[in-house]
């Protein structure tokens, strides 16, 4: 991020994306005057401290939308790809829909230590196969680097749960699948998205454009993001929101 002191020495940050934004008006003002669930919108300019590249600048565009107080697989999870799809359809954008879930990675990775989730997380968040592999054998995980190519490899949650065994949040996993199904989405199931914020908590979606090359992502996002309201509200109840985000 672009962090810097002002005159009166305190520490400020422009803006790196849009969601904390929202959330944070919605804890500090909305949630006194509205009822969830609540469909919100915006489009602003964000800054990103990165090597700029073919597509990819320090300053850019981003349109957002949240829904916040929907936590169900119909309206926290599948509504906000059915909108995402949407409307990249209605743009005539030509491009290919990937949706995944971070439940079954956790499951497989849960007898880590964090320190080495967070390093698995970021490689796969990179896509960089060559160093995971490279890592998980320094570390002599041969049994966990299967795991996590085949699920890297699977694109059928039979293929998944096979992997990873029962976990609770199959039954989600299932009915999101099945509501984008019987919509008539196309899309493909990809449980190797990570997704590089932290507060995604379940359900990740990615879309890739035609022609773009390394720099073909063009929309992203997740849900439920119920650890950033509570975080930043210290409320007991948590509200969560699903979200979808291009740049």
């Amino acid at each position: 991020m672009y962090t810097f002191e002002d005159k009166g020495g305190r520490a400020l940050a422009l803006r790196p994306e849009g969601t904390a934004a929202v959330l944070r008006m919605y804890v500090n003002e909305a949630k006194m005057l509205a009822k969830p669930p609540l469909r919100w919108c915006y489009l602003s300019d964000c800054y990103r401290y990165e090597r700029p590249q073919k597509g990819r600048y320090r300053q850019f565009w981003q349109f957002g939308a949240e829904l916040i107080g929907a936590d169900t697989p119909e309206g926290g999870d599948a509504e906000a790809i059915l909108l995402a799809d949407d409307i990249l359809r209605a743009a005539g954008v030509t491009y290919d829909l990937h949706v995944g879930h971070l439940s079954p990675m956790r499951a497989i990775l849960r007898d880590l230590p964090e320190d080495r989730k967070r390093t698995i997380m970021a490689l796969l968040d990179k896509k960089n196969i060559e160093g995971l592999e490279e890592t998980l054998d320094s570390w002599h995980l041969e049994d966990l680097e299967s795991s996590l190519k085949g699920l890297l490899e699977a694109d059928t949650t039979d293929e998944v749960f096979a992997i990873t065994g029962p976990i609770p949040e199959q039954e989600r996993i299932e009915s999101v699948v099945n509501v984008l199904e019987n919509e008539g989405t196309v899309f493909r199931q990809n449980y190797g998205i990570v997704r590089g914020l932290d507060y995604y908590t379940g359900m990740v979606f990615e879309g890739f454009a035609d022609n773009l090359g390394a720099e073909n992502q063009i929309i992203g996002g997740g849900g439920p993001t119920a650890s950033l309201i509570s975080s930043a509200a210290m409320m007991s109840d948590p509200v969560d929101s699903a979200s979808g985000l291009t740049g």
